[in-house]
């Protein structure tokens, strides 16, 4: 036992640590990843609120090595020592050393854990901050010394992430209602605060990646305190509240399973009544803040929360599993491994990078690409900062936005951007300014749209202007007034028509991307996108009487989207064409099979009967 006392707590963080490394992406990651890494390769400056020690931490891991893989493995690391500190937390507070060691292994191959530890994000940091304060806070009544470090560590997690206010303020209320004294410790919370000081100072030499351009206290006030996204605050809209409630169910669920309720169990068990109190609160302020916050991606927002929940059920179950079947708890870290292992497996995922290389290969030299993803305008900025050739990446999303186009036009002298924007951007303010919450983003995206057609129109006759949609299933042909000739993933602006033309598709092979075998949800869109390209550059290809080369692209399509039925229809046609009424009857006998009922697929079922009548005869 003394051996097993020395030893585990290394085992517990080597464990994880070495199934990260496994796992962690190799590449730009989908995700805020791709941004972070832009952030730490320029010392630039990231979304609000800007993160600077995770930056600067990372920037130490850049000039190790320049690869993505170092920075995602970062938050890894992170977990691993998280994992640590949750041992040392629940022995204390269960003095039970088998769930001490079980659980946390639990929680780290937990699905919402292992997803963040693996690519480049700043949650876990704030997972880790949270359970060293937590800890601190369990041993200042045997040693006191621990007080100033909670202060001052409290304040390094204010530089990382915003809302470990929500833990930080609790806690440093519970010390101060014990030791009165220790508010002679509170600069220490306040010194790591002036690592916000980077935001000016970087700010000023104008790196590539200069979000809000934070180079006064106005702006480095707004930019830190997020005013930007203020709107997203508080969130009621319509059915808005149990379709969030809903969605933190399923990730409660992949995290813990069915050890969920022995956490309110292990809430009754604590007798220390502040403590429970403290915990509660922080609890409910973080659930109600995440829940109301209305983002996209904010699984990790609940980092602290499942950390505060692993401990309390580890003490309902040390209470409620006799000593004997304990060791039988082995089997839950087991299981998240076994269902979580391919989900979260990022080591060969690059479908990010592999878009951005098929967009930017096929660029013309000094040339805009507009992109509505922002994770798609990272990877080019990536790109363009390799220096291999001149292109201008605009986001979309920040055209709205009073300091980006002065920005563009500092960093890209060659683009035009009319008196006109300037209009635009003043308006949208106002409108804004008095707008409900539930149309602020339906008139941020109008006007980003207006602005766009003002920079393309002053832009595109004299230099190429490209875009990028992400969501561009249906082939759109027009953007407002301007002409959409597709390039395969992307597509130019053009005043006029053109008529059909073959051009260059270079993607990885097909057998990389297939959407049968795919796991990843960002790599299963991008097969997507590949398949939608091929079938696209074949139909070109068929009006332009190359049917071999149709044939070829549909193939190609079906190679990455076995289920894209709508392939099989013009496939059919093409064979048709070259007089192969079998296989002209096999690929429409493919999509009548699969196809979901309407117009089309009765269409189709009348073409093929009358054609099945004639190749009987």
């Amino acid at each position: 036992m003394n051996w097993l006392k020395k030893q585990s707590p290394i085992y517990l963080c080597i464990i994880p640590i070495i199934v990260y490394i496994l796992t962690a992406s190799r590449t730009l990651p989908w995700g805020d990843g791709a941004e972070f890494y832009l952030a730490v390769r320029t010392l630039g400056i990231p979304h609000p609120s800007g993160y600077p020690l995770f930056v600067l931490i990372g920037r130490l891991f850049y000039l190790i090595s320049a690869s993505p893989f170092l920075l995602n493995l970062l938050p890894g690391i992170f977990t691993s020592i998280t994992v640590l500190f949750l041992y040392l937390i629940i022995f204390k507070m269960t003095k039970d050393r088998l769930v001490s060691i079980i659980l946390p292994l639990f929680f780290a191959f937990g699905r919402e854990i292992w997803c963040q530890s693996v690519a480049a994000e700043i949650y876990t940091l704030n997972l880790l901050f949270m359970t060293i304060i937590l800890y601190l806070l369990l041993n200042i009544s045997e040693n006191e010394r621990f007080i100033p470090m909670i202060f001052f560590i409290s304040g390094l997690a204010l530089t990382n992430h915003l809302t470990a206010l929500f833990y930080v303020i609790p806690v440093l209320i519970f010390v101060l209602l014990r030791k009165t004294k220790a508010i002679r410790y509170l600069p220490l919370t306040i010194i790591p605060l002036f690592l916000y000081l980077y935001f000016p100072i970087r700010a000023a030499a104008n790196p590539a990646l200069n979000l809000f351009n934070p180079v006064n206290t106005g702006r480095l006030i707004n930019y830190v305190s997020g005013k930007a996204f203020h709107y997203r605050t508080l969130f009621f809209s319509g059915t808005y509240l149990v379709e969030q409630l809903t969605q933190f169910l399923g990730y409660w669920w992949q995290q813990f399973l069915i050890l969920i309720p022995v956490g309110f169990y292990g809430i009754i068990l604590i007798k220390d009544k502040k403590l429970k109190n403290m915990l509660i609160i922080i609890l409910f302020i973080m659930f109600a803040y995440t829940v109301l916050y209305n983002i996209p991606d904010k699984q990790g927002y609940y980092l602290p929360l499942y950390g505060l929940w692993l401990v309390l059920i580890a003490i309902g179950l040390s209470k409620l599993v006799p000593t004997r079947f304990k060791i039988a708890l082995i089997i839950f870290p087991l299981i998240n491994v076994i269902i979580n292992y391919r989900v979260c497996d990022l080591s060969s995922e690059s479908s990010l990078d592999d878009l951005c290389i098929s967009i930017y290969d096929n660029l013309a030299d000094h040339s805009i690409v507009i992109s509505d993803d922002y994770f798609v305008y990272c990877g080019l900025l990536n790109r363009e900062i390799n220096g291999q050739k001149q292109i201008i990446p605009i986001s979309q999303f920040y055209l709205r936005m009073d300091w980006y186009t002065p920005q563009l036009q500092r960093n890209f002298p060659n683009i035009i951007v009319p008196e006109r924007v300037d209009v635009l951007l003043h308006t949208c303010q106002e409108e804004l300014a008095t707008t409900s919450k539930d149309k602020y983003g339906d008139i941020s995206k109008a006007y980003c749209h207006r602005i766009q057609h003002e920079i393309i129109n002053a832009n595109i006759d004299k230099i190429p202007v490209y875009f990028f949609i992400y969501d561009d299933a249906a082939w759109p042909k027009h953007w407002f007034d301007f002409y959409l000739e597709s390039h395969g993933v992307f597509y130019q602006f053009l005043r006029d028509s053109v008529p059909p033309h073959d051009f260059a598709i270079d993607f990885p092979p097909s057998e990389k991307y297939q959407t049968d075998r795919l796991v990843n949800t960002d790599a299963i869109v991008v097969a997507k996108k590949f398949a939608a390209a091929y079938n696209r550059r074949a139909i070109y290809r068929f009006q332009l009487r190359d049917t071999n080369g149709a044939i070829e692209d549909f193939n190609n399509a079906l190679d990455c989207y076995p289920d894209y039925y709508q392939v099989h229809i013009n496939l059919g046609l093409v064979y048709l064409e070259t007089g192969d009424t079998l296989k002209t009857l096999q690929s429409w006998r493919l999509y009548i099979k699969n196809a979901e009922p309407g117009p089309n697929l009765d269409r189709i079922k009348s073409w093929y009967n009358h054609l099945t009548q004639l190749y009987n005869k």
